[in-house]
């Protein structure tokens, strides 16, 4: 999925200390549009996000109303759903901790809530781990929910404009690390091709001039890095992000870009101080891997010097070029 044009994960970048409370409203005005458009599927959703608690049917779907952040005598619950003898409240978590008074509160206001069918529900990033006491709170986590709506496109039938705000939601969670998807049997040779490319381009990297070469890796992202000859300090990174495999990028601080050359480069989104360079390796004109060996080599050094060159690092010409895991 491409994240770069998803208007949910770009509008989250102004949510800054209200995470929590864009992922909620987002997550209603998702629910009550498929109440509205795609009420099996609603029924579906709400049904397992409830554990069975409420069980509404397509017929009755319209009938439901969920909102964000309502004000109540106890608090104010992250989303309240409503509907024909039917109430719930779902406490979202994302990074925050869990608030057990908070949650004895909530748990008061389904209580005395007039309705046969109710419920509270806690929807966290992971596993909670409650004191005793808790026994008819239902607890679910957002990989779960992105499983439950990811299924409904399989067996309920989307206009154009709910399939949109639903691929947008799944985005979101994707971005915010909440989307898993099973592993199936490609990760083994996705992984060993993943390593193959590696030395392919710790191999590129030696001949376009690489004095040094340092294993460089996060949570998100994994290649390599090139140190200061001097400083023996990384500052050029070679990487493939993980969410955009088929893209690898050469980035550097703006600094240590040449001034003549700038205009090839475009700011890193993560990071306004530093420029990158991509190779799209995907891309028609580079057909990556449809190529020979020999030519994929030469595609990378020749894709690695060019970035080299238009930088200021020099290769000390008598220092020998071997990987070094630092």
């Amino acid at each position: 999925m491409n994240l770069s044009s998803n208007l949910l994960v770009s509008l989250s970048k102004w949510a800054s200390g209200q995470q929590e409370n864009f992922l909620s409203d987002a997550f209603v005005h998702l629910l009550n549009l498929l109440a509205q458009q795609v009420p099996d599927a609603f029924a579906l959703v709400l049904e397992q996000i409830t554990i069975g608690a409420i069980r509404p049917t397509p017929e009755t779907a319209s009938d439901f109303i969920v909102t964000s952040q309502i004000s109540t005598s106890e608090g104010m619950p992250d989303i309240e759903i409503s509907g024909p003898n039917s109430y719930a409240l779902i406490e979202v978590k994302d990074e925050s901790p869990i608030n057990v008074e908070q949650i004895e509160r909530y748990s008061r206001l389904v209580e005395h809530a007039n309705a046969d069918s109710k419920c509270l529900v806690l929807l966290t990033r992971h596993h909670p781990h409650l004191p005793e006491g808790f026994h008819a709170l239902k607890t679910i986590r957002w990989t779960q929910v992105t499983e439950w709506l990811s299924e409904s496109l399989g067996s309920c039938s989307f206009d154009l404009t709910s399939l949109y705000v639903l691929e947008q939601f799944l985005g979101l969670l994707e971005a915010k690390g909440m989307s898993v998807k099973k592993a199936g049997w490609e990760m083994v040779s996705g992984i060993q091709q993943f390593t193959n490319f590696k030395v392919l381009l710790n191999q590129a990297l030696e001949s376009a001039g690489a004095h040094r070469i340092y294993t460089a890796y996060g949570a998100n992202f994994n290649g390599w890095a090139i140190p200061d000859t001097e400083l023996n300090k990384s500052i050029f990174y070679i990487f493939i992000r993980f969410e955009q495999p088929e893209i690898l990028r050469f980035l550097c601080k703006a600094v240590y870009v040449r001034d003549e050359h700038t205009h090839e480069w475009e700011v890193d989104s993560n990071d306004h101080e530093s420029l990158e360079r991509s190779l799209d390796l995907n891309a028609e004109e580079v057909h990556f891997f449809s190529r020979g060996l020999d030519s994929q080599k030469s595609l990378l050094e020749e894709f690695l010097s060019s970035c080299l060159a238009q930088t200021t690092y020099q290769s000390p010409p008598s220092t020998s070029q071997q990987p070094h895991n630092p």
